[in-house]
């Protein structure tokens, strides 16, 4: 099946991952799936939020690196590698809205779509 850009919102509780959200990106049928797994929402004060960027198909054993950024609070630890856990606490009200875990996977070529992001709520 040949696919050029797409660009799917899919609740992933509908395939057995209840509460997560998924954005799938990829560009042509040689390329992997890449996209990013977040929460529904995450507790400011509570306990961390937590990201995953997945990777599925493309070419077998190549090395991947992760550069993660975040819209709000810290990275607390996994910069460089699939999952980041993001500390939210002592968000003032006005910054609830929202926080989004972007990032750019090294070893996927660019023109396959190498950058995804997920925004999640904050409450």
């Amino acid at each position: 099946m040949r696919i050029s850009i797409l660009t799917v919102l899919l609740l992933s509780w509908l395939v057995g991952n209840a509460g997560r959200i998924s954005l799938y990106q990829t560009t042509k049928a040689d390329c992997p799936a890449v996209y990013v797994n977040c929460p529904v929402s995450c507790e400011s004060d509570e306990r961390p939020c937590t990201f995953t960027a997945v990777v599925k198909g493309g070419e077998p054993g190549r090395k991947l690196s992760y550069s993660w950024v975040v819209s709000k609070g810290k990275i607390k630890s996994g910069q460089g590698t699939e999952t980041i856990t993001v500390d939210l606490s002592g968000l003032s009200r006005e910054e609830r809205t929202g926080v989004t875990g972007a990032v750019e996977i090294g070893g996927v070529d660019k023109k396959c779509g190498n950058a995804v992001s997920c925004t999640t709520a904050v409450y």
